[in-house]
Protein backbone atom coordinates (compact mmCIF):
# COMPACT_ATOMS: atom_id res chain seq x y z
CA UNK A 1 0.00 0.00 0.00
CA UNK A 2 3.61 2.05 0.04
CA UNK A 3 2.38 4.76 -2.45
CA UNK A 4 -0.96 5.24 -2.10
CA UNK A 5 -1.21 8.63 -0.55
CA UNK A 6 -2.14 10.67 -4.37
CA UNK A 7 -4.41 7.85 -4.94
CA UNK A 8 -6.48 8.42 -1.99
CA UNK A 9 -6.02 12.03 -2.19
CA UNK A 10 -7.64 11.74 -5.81
CA UNK A 11 -10.67 9.33 -4.62
CA UNK A 12 -11.73 11.82 -2.00
CA UNK A 13 -11.63 15.07 -3.46
CA UNK A 14 -13.60 13.55 -6.17
CA UNK A 15 -16.10 11.84 -3.67
CA UNK A 16 -16.15 15.74 -1.86
CA UNK A 17 -16.70 17.32 -5.17
CA UNK A 18 -19.55 14.37 -7.05
CA UNK A 19 -21.68 13.46 -4.19
CA UNK A 20 -23.38 17.30 -3.50
CA UNK A 21 -24.54 16.75 -7.19
CA UNK A 22 -26.87 13.45 -5.87
CA UNK A 23 -28.36 15.83 -2.90
CA UNK A 24 -31.73 17.42 -4.33
CA UNK A 25 -32.09 20.43 -3.80
CA UNK A 26 -28.27 21.15 -3.75
CA UNK A 27 -27.76 20.18 -7.32
CA UNK A 28 -28.07 23.37 -8.88
CA UNK A 29 -26.06 25.16 -6.27
CA UNK A 30 -23.42 22.90 -6.32
CA UNK A 31 -22.48 22.74 -10.37
CA UNK A 32 -22.82 26.58 -10.31
CA UNK A 33 -20.46 26.56 -7.29
CA UNK A 34 -18.08 24.15 -9.32
CA UNK A 35 -18.86 25.89 -12.93
CA UNK A 36 -17.77 29.29 -11.61
CA UNK A 37 -14.69 28.01 -9.29
CA UNK A 38 -16.10 29.46 -6.24
CA UNK A 39 -17.70 32.58 -8.16
CA UNK A 40 -14.41 33.93 -9.23
CA UNK A 41 -15.48 32.99 -13.20
CA UNK A 42 -18.15 33.68 -14.76
CA UNK A 43 -20.47 30.81 -15.92
CA UNK A 44 -22.52 31.76 -19.77
CA UNK A 45 -25.97 32.14 -19.41
CA UNK A 46 -26.74 29.08 -21.07
CA UNK A 47 -24.35 27.22 -18.74
CA UNK A 48 -26.31 28.15 -15.47
CA UNK A 49 -30.01 27.45 -16.81
CA UNK A 50 -30.76 23.81 -15.58
CA UNK A 51 -33.98 22.07 -16.87
CA UNK A 52 -35.03 18.89 -14.65
CA UNK A 53 -33.32 16.68 -17.18
CA UNK A 54 -30.00 18.27 -16.46
CA UNK A 55 -30.70 18.11 -12.89
CA UNK A 56 -31.93 14.73 -13.23
CA UNK A 57 -28.54 13.85 -14.74
CA UNK A 58 -26.43 15.73 -12.40
CA UNK A 59 -27.97 13.75 -9.76
CA UNK A 60 -27.08 10.58 -11.46
CA UNK A 61 -23.66 11.68 -11.82
CA UNK A 62 -23.24 12.52 -8.21
CA UNK A 63 -24.37 8.99 -7.37
CA UNK A 64 -22.40 7.30 -9.17
CA UNK A 65 -19.45 9.55 -8.73
CA UNK A 66 -19.34 9.04 -5.24
CA UNK A 67 -19.88 5.40 -5.46
CA UNK A 68 -17.08 4.64 -7.62
CA UNK A 69 -14.85 6.92 -5.71
CA UNK A 70 -15.76 5.26 -3.02
CA UNK A 71 -14.78 2.17 -4.22
CA UNK A 72 -11.72 3.70 -5.17
CA UNK A 73 -11.45 5.33 -1.75
CA UNK A 74 -11.59 2.01 0.37
CA UNK A 75 -9.36 -0.25 -2.39
CA UNK A 76 -6.73 2.18 -3.62
CA UNK A 77 -4.64 -0.73 -4.45
CA UNK A 78 -7.14 -2.68 -7.15
CA UNK A 79 -5.71 -2.39 -10.04
CA UNK A 80 -8.16 -3.55 -12.24
CA UNK A 81 -10.16 0.01 -10.86
CA UNK A 82 -6.92 1.99 -10.76
CA UNK A 83 -6.74 1.00 -14.46
CA UNK A 84 -10.33 1.79 -15.35
CA UNK A 85 -9.86 4.88 -13.22
CA UNK A 86 -6.53 5.83 -15.15
CA UNK A 87 -8.53 5.33 -18.62
CA UNK A 88 -11.78 6.83 -17.66
CA UNK A 89 -9.80 10.41 -16.29
CA UNK A 90 -8.30 10.84 -19.79
CA UNK A 91 -11.67 10.57 -21.35
CA UNK A 92 -13.01 12.89 -18.90
CA UNK A 93 -10.38 15.21 -19.65
CA UNK A 94 -10.71 14.95 -23.50
CA UNK A 95 -14.37 15.59 -23.29
CA UNK A 96 -13.98 18.59 -21.07
CA UNK A 97 -11.30 20.05 -23.66
CA UNK A 98 -13.68 19.89 -26.22
CA UNK A 99 -16.37 21.66 -24.09
CA UNK A 100 -13.81 24.73 -23.29
CA UNK A 101 -12.89 25.21 -26.93
CA UNK A 102 -16.90 25.64 -27.74
CA UNK A 103 -17.44 27.82 -25.03
CA UNK A 104 -18.00 26.04 -21.66
CA UNK A 105 -17.02 28.20 -18.42
CA UNK A 106 -13.21 28.81 -17.75
CA UNK A 107 -13.49 26.62 -14.30
CA UNK A 108 -13.76 23.01 -16.29
CA UNK A 109 -9.83 23.87 -16.91
CA UNK A 110 -9.11 23.34 -13.57
CA UNK A 111 -11.14 20.00 -13.71
CA UNK A 112 -9.23 19.23 -16.84
CA UNK A 113 -5.94 19.62 -15.27
CA UNK A 114 -7.20 17.37 -12.07
CA UNK A 115 -8.04 14.57 -14.32
CA UNK A 116 -5.16 14.63 -16.18
CA UNK A 117 -2.69 14.79 -12.58
CA UNK A 118 -5.12 11.79 -11.18
CA UNK A 119 -4.52 10.11 -14.66
CA UNK A 120 -0.48 10.12 -14.46
CA UNK A 121 -0.57 8.81 -10.83
CA UNK A 122 -2.70 6.08 -11.38
CA UNK A 123 -0.55 5.21 -14.24
CA UNK A 124 2.60 5.62 -12.46
CA UNK A 125 1.67 3.64 -10.09
CA UNK A 126 0.14 0.76 -12.21
CA UNK A 127 3.53 0.80 -13.75
CA UNK A 128 6.09 1.09 -10.86
CA UNK A 129 3.64 -1.94 -9.33
CA UNK A 130 4.33 -4.13 -12.77
CA UNK A 131 7.51 -3.07 -12.51
CA UNK A 132 7.73 -4.82 -9.18
CA UNK A 133 5.91 -8.11 -10.22
CA UNK A 134 2.68 -7.25 -9.21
Amino acid sequence: MKGMGGIRFFALLDVLITAPLAVPGLTHAWALLLLSAAGLLPVPERWSQFTPATLLFAQLLGVLGACWNGARLFRPDDRRLLGIDAVARLAVAVLLVIQLVVGAPPALGFFVVTELVGATLAFLYLRRRRAAGW
